[in-house]
C-alpha cells in the first residue's frame, strides 16, 4: 500500500484521535468498526446481516492492501479502536491507473464533529504527492445529501448517475451518484475544514 503518513487530529468537538494507514493487525477492530456503521447507516450498500468477513480473512485482505502500491487503506483510531476508514483503490490497467476511487464510512458516535472531512483532507493531501494520480472519484446515494454537500465543499462535481442502481425494497431505490475531483485543480487552501462537521 502506498503508506499514509500518520497524523493527530484534534476534531471539533476536542476529542482527539489518530489517522494512519490500517495494518494486518486492525482486522478485529475493522470488523467491530464495519459491524456498528452497517448497523446504523442507510447510506451502505452491504447491509449488516451480509458482513460475514472472518478475522483471518480481513488480516489477510489487510495485508494484500499492505502489499499493493496503488491501493491504501486510512484509519482513524481512538486509541486500539477504529472508528473511521477511507478505502482506496485504483485500477492496475494503464489506461484507468491515473484515478482512483475512494469511500469514507464513520462510526455513529464520532460523526458530525469533522472527521471525515479530516479523513478526505488528509487522503487528498496524500494523493497529490502521487504522480501517476490525476484524479479521484467517490460513488454516494443521491438521498445522502449530507455527504454530497460535504463532497462538493471539496470540489467534487456530480459526473454522472446510475438511476435506480440502488434497491432497498419493493419499489423503493436510489440513484448511485459518480462524483469526481481533478487534483490538479484541488486547491486545499480554499478548504474550509472548521466549516465541515461531518
Amino acid at each position: 500500500m502506498a503508506k499514509l503518513p500518520p497524523c493527530d487530529v484534534i476534531l471539533a468537538d476536542r476529542r482527539r484521535l489518530t489517522l494512519r494507514s490500517g495494518v494486518p493487525a486492525d482486522a478485529r477492530a475493522y470488523l467491530t468498526f464495519m459491524g456498528r456503521c452497517l448497523a446504523d447507516s442507510p447510506y451502505l450498500i452491504q447491509t449488516a446481516d451480509e458482513l460475514r468477513t472472518s478475522a483471518g480473512e480481513q488480516r489477510a485482505i489487510l495485508r494484500r492492501v499492505a502489499a499493493s502500491p496503488a491501493d491504501a487503506l486510512l484509519l482513524a483510531t481512538a486509541g486500539a479502536r477504529v472508528v473511521a476508514s477511507l478505502d482506496a483503490v485504483s485500477d492496475r490497467r494503464r489506461r484507468l491507473a491515473h484515478v482512483c476511487t475512494f469511500g469514507v464510512l464513520v462510526d455513529p458516535e464520532w460523526r458530525q464533529a469533522g472527521l471525515g472531512s479530516a479523513l478526505i483532507a488528509h487522503f487528498l493531501a496524500w494523493a497529490q504527492t502521487r504522480p501517476t494520480l490525476e484524479k479521484v472519484e467517490l460513488h454516494v446515494h443521491s438521498e445522502n445529501r449530507g455527504a454530497r454537500a460535504l463532497y462538493r465543499r471539496f470540489g467534487f462535481v456530480e459526473e454522472g448517475r446510475r438511476i435506480k442502481a440502488i434497491k432497498y425494497g419493493p419499489d423503493r431505490y436510489m440513484d448511485d451518484v459518480l462524483m469526481g475531483l481533478d487534483l490538479a485543480a484541488y486547491d486545499p487552501a480554499g478548504v474550509d475544514l472548521a466549516a465541515m462537521p461531518v
